[in-house]
């Protein structure tokens, strides 16, 4: 059960990173 908490937790920091990347793609243009 731990193993899948930290596999969430990676998954969400990534949404996270691409969220961003998007955002200031977004706001360069």
């Amino acid at each position: 059960m731990t193993g899948l908490g930290v596999r969430l937790g990676e998954i969400a920091i990534a949404v996270q990173g691409v969220t961003d990347t998007l955002a200031q793609i977004s706001t360069a243009v």
